[in-house]
């Protein structure tokens, strides 16, 4: 398992299915978003350093709404 699931896990949460992907799609996060603007994704892949990524997708994947 890896280390982000396991914090899911550990608190009892289930991760959302792109969690460990770079490039998110809000949609599945039920974030409203509009497709057309091109506004439906949330990238990382701009965060060069791999443990500040990760630990960027923990905590917005803990705060946002379930």
């Amino acid at each position: 398992m890896e280390a982000t699931n396991l914090v899911f896990a550990t608190a009892g949460l289930q991760p959302q299915p792109d969690y460990d992907e770079d490039l998110w799609d809000v949609r599945h996060w039920g974030i409203a978003a509009q497709p057309a603007a091109g506004d439906c994704h949330l990238s990382f892949t701009t965060i060069p350093q791999p443990w500040l990524r990760q630990a960027t997708k923990q905590f917005i994947g803990y705060t946002l709404p379930r």
